[in-house]
């Protein structure tokens, strides 16, 4: 199938999607890293524009980060170490739920390598202070599915009365002011507030 026969239409964008990633860079190959990113761009506008709320979310301007006494506070309520653990890693490292199945310790570095699904792309974070400790439990955390991880979550989220709920979902599903997402949004800030350098 060359380029020029290859249109796309509804039905040759679903013949694009079902090729091989070797056959769709062989397709998009006349197109430079500029145009590719145009092409990016455009199609990231687009869905906004087609698919995305518009406005404020519906938290608005809800504090989303735990305090440290509220962090403190619900690992309290970790119902065993191994979801202490899990939930220790993703707070210290800054991580997506869905990472925590994806690390492994380069020893010889001190480093943990972190393939993000999210972005398909891999990233290697320093081992820092009682960090190490937590190295020699990646195998448990990674055993932990999101599914699994989100329900723990939500248990010690309940016993540590951090319940407040600010709306609910499409779909009747609940909204909580923290989630298991507020761990990485906490790293993130406490760093920033730290190095005082926010784009940093």
């Amino acid at each position: 199938m060359e380029a020029r026969n290859f249109y796309m239409d509804k039905e040759g964008w679903t013949r694009f999607l079902d090729l091989p990633n070797d056959k769709q860079a062989e397709l998009t190959e006349c197109l430079s890293d500029g145009q590719l990113k145009q092409l990016s761009k455009a199609i990231n506008r687009v869905r906004r524009e087609q698919y995305e709320r518009g406005g404020e979310p519906k938290y608005g301007n809800l504090r989303r980060t735990f305090r440290k006494d509220e962090l403190a506070f619900l690992f309290d309520y970790a119902p065993n170490p191994g979801i202490r653990y899990a939930f220790l890693t993703q707070f210290f490292f800054a991580l997506r739920l869905g990472e925590l199945q994806h690390l492994e310790h380069a020893e010889g570095q001190d480093l943990v390598k972190v393939y993000q699904p999210k972005n398909d792309r891999t990233e290697w974070l320093p081992v820092h202070g009682k960090t190490s400790k937590l190295m020699q439990y990646l195998d448990e955390v990674a055993a932990y599915s999101k599914a699994y991880l989100r329900k723990r979550f939500g248990e010690m989220r309940e016993e540590a009365g951090l319940t407040y709920q600010y709306g609910e979902a499409k779909d009747g599903r609940p909204l909580y002011q923290f989630n298991t997402h507020s761990l990485r949004k906490t790293a993130i800030t406490q760093f920033a507030n730290h190095v005082g350098q926010e784009l940093k």
